[in-house]
């Protein structure tokens, strides 16, 4: 996203650039999210699965937030870069906690994962 709103030339291209971003990242946020509630978690992790969901649920509503926030900003505006700035920053919180999760969750709720094919090409991160 950074390249493509760095190489838009005027502002309303810029500001194009990061609304589709965060759209289209809200949009796989929200197939991650139904891909997980469907992927026939063990019992024994289903703690750590709910977790997961509602840091994806959450990632994706700070995605669409930002999407949302940055078709409203002035192009005109001086303080239109500063701004934007600020909106391309917000949503790393929410995408670190996914990380954060996924780290963290147990191996049998990783195979789970492995095993559904709406999930298989999900990767846990080594610990």
């Amino acid at each position: 996203m950074t390249t493509a709103v760095n190489n838009a030339n005027d502002p309303s291209a810029k500001q194009k650039a990061a609304e589709s971003f965060f759209t289209n990242a809200g949009t796989r946020t929200d197939q991650l999210v139904t891909a997980l509630q469907g992927d026939g978690t063990p019992r024994s992790a289903k703690s750590d699965a709910d977790r997961l969901v509602e840091a994806a649920k959450s990632a994706s509503s700070s995605f669409k937030s930002s999407a949302q926030q940055t078709g409203e900003l002035e192009t005109s505006a001086s303080s239109f870069l500063s701004g934007l700035q600020v909106i391309i920053r917000d949503p790393q919180q929410p995408v670190d906690a996914v990380r954060q999760i996924m780290a963290k969750t147990p191996s049998d709720l990783g195979q789970a994962y492995r095993s559904e094919s709406s999930c298989s090409g999900l990767r846990l991160p080594s610990p």
